[in-house]
């Protein structure tokens, strides 16, 4: 009151549980925050202006500024490290006061953590880029982390869903086992070290449920049809994988369990591409997959072409004769199956069938001749027939 300036005492500096306050005097009183060094990173308070109000009135501020009226909107607003200063006045408890303080402190990303799985379980560990030591220097480090988020996504027949939070951690906690994990599903797995500053995402653990496999052989005739693809759908039609059969036939697709239906494209004349156990998509065979699944696929069509000839026999007592009523069967070069017999008429012999390699195996029917394989003593050395075409084969059946 009497204009004068006084600085504070010294004992009046440093820490102070309690202000001296004279009469007739304004005490103005200056303090200084000092941020503390934690082992983990602090959000900012982002809140509204009132938080008793809805957010976008303007009623509750009181205008006061003498050049006019300031529009105050009650909008979010970040207050940083906000700590509250409380005054009590005592024996007048109506004039407590109640003030914000807003204290910034500078943050920056935390390190991405790197990921790992613990085997083939559902327990998964990841580094921190500041963790907790009994030496202190990562305390107060700016790139702290708040806390980590365990994100997980679905992949349904190869697409990758959207991550959604499986599980939060606080600060410092490397491991998280997802009780949650079903061991048919695929899976995508990633933890998320969050502060005041945003998010630092990890790499990436893909998590592929049990596969078994679907296996058979794509036949035409009874023949096994080289360079079939063979291809897996779901039962909503969606196109999922593919295989080619070998020289045999033989096709082999592995998959996570569920429902499929199985298309084939044979690439052979007589036999066009084809659903498994039905004419279309929409009719054919569903078949579950709980385990390894053995499915044979037998082609519709119509072999396209004939191997036929004469059958006479050379050399003996019917020498240059035809061997009429002589059955000449027909066996599957690689396999060694058989396949079909047909049995000559009128010194002569025809069958159908679909393009591949053979071998012919004739059982005369006149003494003094044996059973014979065409071009070699046994199965194992006899000619092999490649059919690709209309085909003439004379055969002469010898002692």
């Amino acid at each position: 009151w009497d204009g004068i300036i006084r600085p504070p005492e010294a004992t009046e500096l440093g820490w102070k549980d309690t202000v001296r306050v004279s009469p007739l005097e304004d005490t103005i009183i200056a303090m200084r925050p000092i941020i503390p060094k934690i082992p983990f990173g602090v959000p900012d308070s982002v809140r509204l202006l009132d938080p008793t109000m809805p957010e976008g009135t303007s009623f509750q501020f009181n205008q006061a500024s003498p050049n006019g009226l300031l529009n105050v909107v009650n909008m979010k607003v970040n207050f940083g490290w906000e700590y509250v200063w409380h005054c009590h006045l005592l024996t007048h408890e109506e004039m407590d006061m109640m003030r914000p303080q807003a204290v910034f402190v500078q943050t920056v990303l935390p390190t991405a953590p790197v990921l790992t799985r613990d085997g083939e379980t559902a327990t998964f560990t990841w580094t921190d880029g500041t963790p907790v030591t009994t030496s202190m220097d990562t305390w107060g480090d700016p790139s702290n982390e708040i806390g980590f988020r365990v994100e997980r996504a679905n992949v349904v027949n190869g697409v990758v869903g959207p991550y959604s939070v499986v599980a939060t951690a606080l600060a410092n906690q490397t491991t998280f086992t997802d009780l949650t994990m079903d061991a048919t599903a695929w899976y995508r797995y990633r933890v998320v070290a969050f502060n005041a500053s945003g998010d630092s995402a990890s790499n990436v653990i893909e998590v592929v449920p049990v596969t078994y496999t679907i296996s058979g052989r794509v036949t035409a005739a009874g023949h096994g049809v080289a360079n079939a693809r063979v291809t897996l759908y779901s039962t909503t039609g969606v196109n999922l994988t593919s295989a080619v059969t070998n020289a045999q036939g033989d096709y082999s697709i592995v998959w996570i369990p569920g429902s499929y239906r199985l298309y084939v494209q044979p690439g052979v004349t007589g036999y066009p591409s084809q659903w498994y156990g039905g004419a279309s998509q929409a009719v054919a065979t569903v078949f579950s997959v709980s385990g390894d699944t053995t499915i044979n696929l037998p082609l519709a069509g119509t072999p396209a072409f004939t191997l036929s000839g004469s059958v006479t026999f050379a050399g003996g007592g019917a020498n240059g004769q035809s061997a009429n009523g002589a059955r000449i069967s027909v066996y599957d070069a690689l396999t060694g199956r058989s396949l079909t017999t047909v049995v000559v008429a009128n010194g002569n012999y025809s069958i159908v069938l679909a393009p591949g390699s053979y071998k012919l195996y004739i059982r005369p029917n006149r003494g003094g001749y044996v059973s014979q394989w065409y071009g070699g003593t046994s199965q194992g050395t006899a000619t092999v027939i490649t059919i690709t075409g209309d085909t003439t084969l004379n055969i002469g059946v010898h002692t």
